[in-house]
């Protein structure tokens, strides 16, 4: 990885963390020694996402939490929905930060969510979750309100419902 470490030049590739450090370019000659001025290397590690956001479904009202979990040398966080840029504002929080919360959703908020972190040296965008927003339940015809049933007869009630997550 390293060369010309005995010429003018000195070239490092594939450039890592152990790399860093202070660099100084000695000229020998029979009249005795120069050094150059000290170049300092600092080598930034590259953004990598470590753990995406997850896909999920909540009712309608409800709140739904996104997180990404990143590492390197993180400047910044973009959240989108759909590929759009989401800003707070309204029932989005945290759209320029790792943890995005989107209050008392509605099914405008179904989508796919990214959120894309950038670094100094790169811009990587994690995998998509999906939000689902379910119908909140109810009961859209209710059992008859009352009986007169014979001794030995038999009572059926029933009722209908819409929406999610009854039973």
């Amino acid at each position: 990885r390293i060369s010309g470490a005995g010429s003018a030049i000195l070239n490092i590739n594939a450039i890592v963390p152990a790399d860093n450090g202070s660099y100084i370019c000695r000229l020998t000659s029979s009249c005795g020694f120069d050094d150059s001025n000290i170049a300092v290397l600092t080598a930034t590690q590259n953004v990598t996402i470590t753990v995406s956001p997850t896909s999920f479904s909540v009712l309608n009202g409800n709140s739904a939490n996104f997180t990404v979990v990143a590492s390197g040398n993180i400047t910044g966080y973009q959240w989108r929905k759909d590929g759009i840029d989401l800003a707070d504002g309204g029932n989005i929080s945290g759209a320029l930060t790792a943890n995005l919360t989107i209050a008392n959703t509605t099914a405008a908020d179904q989508g796919a969510y990214t959120c894309f972190v950038t670094g100094s040296c790169n811009s990587i965008p994690g995998n998509p979750a999906n939000l689902t927003v379910l119908a909140s339940s109810s009961i859209t015809v209710q059992p008859v309100p009352a009986a007169t049933i014979c001794e030995g007869g038999t009572l059926n009630l029933f009722i209908t419902t819409s929406g999610a997550g009854h039973s």
